[in-house]
């Protein structure tokens, strides 16, 4: 191939790469606004509560906690910290 045909190869394949990321954006930004986007939580208030009471109280270990919720104990450290996905459940650290 000649220098012009590998520069006008490259030149579609990064117009293609624009069009495609401008289109992912607005798909994302689209869905954010109609709430989809995000992942839903896997624990509710409640079984935040249960769990750092379990911990606490009865001593047991962050890992089987996790366990039994079905969980992994990263996921349950963010939601006893109430970080990330759950910040904003309501539900106060006191741990």
């Amino acid at each position: 191939m000649s220098g012009q045909k590998i520069q006008a190869v490259a030149y579609i394949r990064v117009s293609l790469v624009d069009q495609n990321e401008a289109r992912q954006v607005e798909g994302i930004t689209l869905t954010n606004a109609r709430g989809t986007y995000a992942r839903a939580t896997e624990l509710d208030g409640a079984q935040v509560v249960e769990a750092r009471r379990r911990i606490v109280v009865d001593g047991v270990s962050h890992a089987r906690v996790a366990r039994d919720l079905g969980i992994s104990r990263p996921t349950l450290y963010s939601a006893l910290r109430g970080v990330g996905r759950y910040a904003s459940t309501g539900v106060e650290n006191t741990a």
